[in-house]
């Protein structure tokens, strides 16, 4: 399974975010080469919460120039283990997932 930071990236297009998935799973938040948020976007679909925060429906500290996702059938999960990786390879959350 890939790492956090070998997940391909996308660019943070409305174009591009309507190929996302339209299932449950993690969404990761860059700004250049810099992970800014990972999010579980429970009970919505991750393409749904990417296109809230595109259209900016949904507010983001962040200003992504791309996105990742990895599927997931208990996000949460998912998600305490992409932060922990984070943590552990850079001693430090994501800027946007600090708060």
């Amino acid at each position: 399974m890939k790492t956090l930071f070998e997940l391909p990236r996308y660019p943070f297009e409305e174009r591009v975010i309507q190929g996302a998935p339209e299932q449950t799973g993690v969404y990761v938040l860059w700004e250049g080469t810099e992970v800014t948020f990972v999010g579980s976007p429970e009970p919505v679909t991750i393409k749904q919460r990417l296109l809230d925060l595109w259209s900016g429906r949904d507010r983001c500290p962040c200003q992504p120039t791309h996105y990742s996702w990895r599927l997931a059938r208990v996000p949460v999960l998912l998600k305490r283990e992409l932060l922990s990786e984070h943590q552990l390879e850079l001693a430090a959350l994501p800027r946007c997932n600090r708060a």
